[in-house]
C-alpha cells in the first residue's frame, strides 16, 4: 500500500516530468525577462523623450555708467548748475543756468539732444540766465562726456536712460560739421538734431 501511494507521488511519465520542472523555471524567468524588457522600454522611452526647451527671455541688460566718474565730471557744471542741479541763483531771481530737474533737452528721449548741447553749446539770447551754456566737446572725451550726462539724467529726481559712450562717439562724429562758436540757439537744437539724421 505505501509503494502503491509513492507511485502516485511521482509522474509515471518522464517527458511530462520534465515539462514539470521547465515549467516551474521557466514561468517566472519568462516574468523577469518581461517585466525587464517593459522596465527598460519605460525607462529608454523617458530617457530618449525629446527636450522642450521653454524660452527663456534674455536678460535684461541695463547700459551702465561710471557713477564716479559722472560725478566728478559734474563739478565742471556746478558753477552754472549747482550742486543740486536746480541751477545757482546769485540774486532770488536770477539763474545762472537752468535747472536739470525734469529739463525736457536734457531728458529727450533722442540722446543726441543733450549730447548736441555738451558737444556746442546754447547760444547766449536774452537775459533768462546769467551764464552762457559753452560747448565742452574739445574739454570732454567720450567716456567723460557720457558719464556726466548719464550722471544728469539719472540724478536731481531724474529718471532718463544711460547715455553710452558709443552714442556720444557716434553725435561727435554726425555733428562735427556743426559749427557754433557761440553755441546753437535753443530753438534750432531740434531742428539741426533732425537735418541730421
Amino acid at each position: 500500500m505505501s509503494d502503491h501511494s509513492h507511485d502516485h507521488d511521482e509522474p509515471q511519465n518522464p517527458i511530462a516530468k520534465v515539462i514539470g520542472k521547465i515549467f516551474i523555471f521557466a514561468v517566472p524567468a519568462a516574468l523577469i525577462a518581461m517585466l525587464t524588457i517593459v522596465g527598460a522600454s519605460f525607462v529608454n522611452g523617458a530617457l530618449h523623450q525629446p527636450v522642450v526647451a521653454t524660452p527663456v527671455a534674455p536678460p535684461q541688460t541695463t547700459p551702465q555708467y561710471n557713477v564716479e566718474l559722472g560725478k566728478a565730471t559734474y563739478a565742471t557744471c556746478m558753477a552754472c548748475h549747482g550742486a543740486d542741479g536746480q541751477g545757482m541763483k546769485p540774486a532770488p531771481t536770477m539763474s545762472m543756468a537752468p535747472s536739470f530737474v525734469g529739463s525736457e533737452l536734457l531728458l529727450h528721449e533722442n540722446p543726441e539732444v543733450p549730447t548736441l548741447i555738451l558737444l556746442k553749446g546754447i547760444k547766449k539770447e536774452g537775459m533768462e540766465y546769467m551764464g552762457m551754456m559753452a560747448g565742452l566737446g574739445a574739454a570732454l572725451d567720450d567716456q567723460k562726456m557720457a558719464a556726466v550726462l548719464s550722471y544728469t539724467r539719472k540724478n536731481f529726481g531724474n529718471k532718463g536712460s544711460v547715455i553710452t559712450t558709443e552714442q556720444v562717439a557716434t553725435a561727435r562724429a554726425k555733428f562735427a560739421d556743426v559749427s557754433e562758436p557761440l553755441g546753437i540757439p535753443r530753438a534750432d537744437i531740434l531742428k539741426v538734431v533732425e537735418s541730421h539724421k
